[in-house]
């Protein structure tokens, strides 16, 4: 595959600028296996502040967002749909119109690993154990030896749809 080179002049230093007058073309690409993005991704991504991408989740600028924090928490652990990101980059990309869109879109039906779900939420081994200790997702069948050294306890795709939707931010006509 052919890939776009964008010309450059230096002036010896090391430094590189693009020729005057070139356009820059970047190409991102978010891989389906991380349907939710943490806030400091897209506040670098969109040059703003953690206020202000918390901000636009709450206006409904970022139609689809969850706040997946325990209650009581400290700070807020917000989370994007990637679809609403790729879609204020490019008007063209598609956006879920519902929240059950949504929930089909990033969850398999079926029960969910941990290790799937720490993927899916974006958030660390130890945030997922939290959840479950707290009783905002329930354990649909625990760890087997037959699944290996790394298995993992199964959560009920119920209680984290239930979970999402008690934290969602964004657009209040899309539930």
């Amino acid at each position: 595959m052919a890939q776009n080179k964008l010309p450059v002049q230096s002036d010896g230093t090391g430094a590189a600028a693009t020729l005057p007058g070139v356009v820059c073309d970047i190409r991102l690409e978010l891989r389906k296996l991380r349907p939710l993005l943490p806030v400091s991704f897209c506040s670098v991504l969109f040059d703003k502040n953690f206020l202000s991408i918390a901000a636009d989740c709450e206006s409904g600028f970022f139609r689809f967002s969850f706040n997946i924090s325990t209650s009581g928490a400290a700070r807020s652990e917000l989370r994007i749909l990637r679809d609403c990101v790729l879609y204020r980059l490019n008007p063209c990309w598609p956006e879920p119109k519902t929240l059950p869109d949504v929930f089909d879109l990033i969850l398999p039906h079926r029960g969910i690993r941990g290790t799937e779900l720490q993927r899916i939420l974006g958030c660390a081994h130890q945030h997922v154990s939290t959840l479950d200790s707290a009783s905002l997702i329930q354990v649909e069948r625990e760890r087997l030896a037959a699944d290996g050294p790394n298995s993992s306890r199964v959560y009920s795709r119920q209680s984290i749809v239930d979970f999402l939707s008690s934290r969602f931010l964004g657009d209040p006509t899309a539930n």
